[in-house]
């Protein structure tokens, strides 16, 4: 299971603005029948000064058809900005102490229950022009014939206008890898159960403005 919060660290702003909706796509994934894939890339981001406000994710063909989950399912998605320290990693190292391959902030994610992030007005994820975006993909291939698709996201984007910036912060029990996977031994009997746990102490003081989580079958709780 993983688990991102949003938190601001002051008021935010009263002001409103208008704000634009960014759809942006992947490269290319061609999937063979039945197959799964996944990886990391780049992908586009904002060109401009602004706020991510919202964003969703969904899997397209080529044609820009949106494809369900008994065709391409959308495993997970993880958003990442590539060169900035991600919160709950400090040093770019995990919870054993063991050097992270994860120098990104992790800032937006969903699984196959296509979470959405929405801000509350004031608040925005800051991003500069110039911020690198990456993309850790899973995604399953359900039919007997060959596909390509693409990760498409859209994002309600403000720019032009003060808001109250938000940190990600991502909690996982296997917390600093670029891939959110969490595999349970399944060596004991039927009915049994198995648990993993991870502490984060907040560092400051804030308040949590946004969150979402995402949990496989099996999971106990969400």
């Amino acid at each position: 299971m993983s688990v991102t919060a949003l938190v601001a660290l002051a008021a935010p702003s009263l002001a409103s603005a208008a704000v634009e909706t960014l759809v942006l796509r992947s490269q290319a994934f061609p999937m063979k029948p039945y197959q799964v894939v996944q990886g990391v890339t780049a992908v586009p981001s904002p060109r401009v000064d602004g706020y991510v406000t919202g964003m969703t994710v969904e899997v397209v063909d080529s044609a820009g058809r949106v494809q369900t989950m008994n065709d391409v399912m959308l495993h997970h998605a993880v958003f990442v900005k590539a060169l900035v320290p991600d919160y709950t990693c400090g040093r770019f190292y995990d919870y054993d102490r063991r050097p992270s391959p994860l120098p990104a902030e992790r800032f937006f994610g969903a699984g196959e229950e296509h979470m959405e992030l929405h801000l509350p007005n004031g608040y925005g994820y800051a991003n500069r022009g110039t911020d690198i975006w990456g993309l850790v993909y899973m995604l399953m291939n359900h039919r007997n014939a060959a596909s390509t698709v693409h990760v498409q996201y859209r994002i309600q984007y403000v720019t032009g206008e003060p808001r109250t910036a938000v940190k990600p912060v991502w909690l996982d029990v296997v917390n600093c890898y670029a891939d959110p996977i969490f595999t349970v031994p399944g060596t004991a009997g039927p009915g049994s159960s198995f648990v993993r746990t991870s502490d984060f102490s907040m560092p400051e003081s804030g308040r949590l403005v946004s969150g979402g989580a995402h949990i496989h079958g099996g999971g106990q709780r969400l």
